[in-house]
């Protein structure tokens, strides 16, 4: 982490250290008070369930959070503002059950709720397609309609047919998943 001091003109990091090799792949969000988090992530061949908080005293501070029994450890994970205000949406990425790399990653498809101020994960739910292997890559909520935006990678079943991205709605109190428009290439 590097702060920007205008005055000076120039980044600093207020610890020594180096990046670590344990939290490629992770992702970062910021709660409503401002305060910068990492969850997730990849290193030393194992997935991370970590949640993480920065303080400008101590760095980063793993975080002791309640019912995470089912949340699996990930990378490529994704994160946007949740549903009830001052909530984080945690969901998708890769990964499995153990962590470990050797016991092969999946494309995971279920979303979280997680409070920041309770250090709490909720289980939403699962939003996997009927067919098809898909890749969360990036989400918006509407919060007012129970509403997440999501754009996907879409995997053909041959590798004859080219990726494809596509933009979907997923209707959280309804439990549905519905393309808008067209596939883009």
């Amino acid at each position: 982490v590097y702060t920007y001091n205008r005055k000076k003109n120039e980044w600093t990091t207020p610890f020594n250290e180096n990046p670590s090799p344990q939290f490629y792949d992770h992702c970062h969000f910021f709660d409503e008070n401002g305060t910068l988090y990492m969850a997730g992530g990849y290193g030393y061949y194992t997935a991370k369930k970590h949640i993480q908080r920065w303080t400008a005293v101590r760095g980063w501070d793993t975080l002791i959070i309640q019912n995470d029994e089912n949340f699996f450890p990930r990378s490529e994970l994704l994160s946007t503002s949740g549903l009830a205000p001052g909530t984080i949406i945690l969901g998708g990425g890769r990964g499995n059950a153990t962590g470990l790399q050797e016991s092969g990653y999946d494309y995971l498809f279920d979303f979280w709720t997680f409070n920041p101020t309770t250090r709490t994960l909720e289980y939403m739910d699962s939003f996997k397609p009927d067919k098809g292997i898909i890749q969360y890559i990036a989400m918006a909520t509407i919060p007012r309609d129970s509403l997440l935006y999501a754009a996907a990678l879409i995997y053909p079943e041959s590798s004859d047919n080219p990726i494809k991205t596509r933009l979907i709605i997923i209707h959280t109190k309804q439990r549905k998943i519905i393309p808008v428009g067209t596939d883009l290439p």
